[in-house]
């Protein structure tokens, strides 16, 4: 009995201390997202519609939203690459550690009717939004869900 209640004697301050300090790094590398400017991207078979075509450097959060009847993604990759150059791996899905591309951030598996967002501080250059699913037989990214993106100084 006294060995349970001394566990929970260190456990819970440990458990304290490491939920603050991982708190104020996550908000430390974040930073609000009600400063962020937010771009919704509408996911459906087979397109992929950004509200905006650009943004100003700095917080954005890019919002998934899954209009379409299959799972899909949002990755942000930052890249000079036209989608067309862009480098593929054999089953047709974007290389995602390709030279020339630098994943951002991503969403995985919004699924139909869902909403997935994340927040990311963008600097000035050219990015590609992508669906990189395959399934069913189905390559999103070669089935043209992806648009390219411009974050201004």
């Amino acid at each position: 009995m006294k060995l349970t209640k001394r566990a929970s004697l260190i456990f819970v301050p440990i458990f304290f201390v490491a939920s603050i300090a991982t708190g104020c790094s996550k908000d430390d590398a974040a930073g609000s997202s009600s400063d962020a400017t937010t771009i919704t991207v509408k996911l459906n078979e087979w397109a992929f519609v950004p509200s905006a075509e650009s943004a100003p450097a700095g917080m954005v959060t890019l919002k998934a939203v899954n209009e379409g009847s299959e799972v899909h993604e949002l990755v942000l990759f930052k890249t000079d690459l036209a989608p067309a150059d862009m480098p593929v791996d054999e089953e047709g899905a974007v290389d995602e550690r390709a030279k020339g591309l630098e994943l951002i951030d991503e969403v995985e598996n919004v699924k139909p009717g869902e909403t997935k967002s994340f927040v990311v501080d963008l600097a000035p250059g050219k990015y590609v939004m992508a669906c990189n699913v395959i399934e069913n037989g189905q390559r999103h990214f070669m089935n043209n869900m992806f648009k390219t993106f411009t974050v201004t100084a």
